[in-house]
């Protein structure tokens, strides 16, 4: 039995059980699909290299740098969607004033 898993704010989300293709589909659509950038393969509690799962022959993805299980997509190809830089703007640091937390 097989189990995929998202990171999302650096805690794995479960997003389905059950054979190793169908979760590799489902896999590669909800990262192509949302800003989340890496995820991974579990079979019976122990993860899968990324090599193993077959999700490297598209150029999207890539084997994570640290860890070996992991597959991530390409950073140009996550921040170059329709819709990703609004979500993205969000995270960057603001240039000007700070305002105190009583806005004085």
């Amino acid at each position: 039995m097989f189990e995929a898993f998202i990171l999302k704010g650096g805690k794995e989300v479960s997003i389905g059980k059950g054979g190793k293709e169908t979760l590799v589909k489902k896999l590669s659509k909800k990262l192509k699909g949302e800003l989340s950038a890496s995820g991974f393969l579990t079979k019976g509690g122990k993860k899968i290299k990324a090599t193993e799962t077959g999700l490297l022959k598209d150029v999207e993805f890539r084997i994570g740098k640290r860890k070996e299980y992991l597959v991530v997509e390409k950073k140009a190809k996550r921040l170059r969607k329709a819709g990703t830089g609004k979500l993205v703007q969000a995270f960057r640091k603001t240039k000007g004033k700070k305002k105190s937390l009583f806005g004085l």
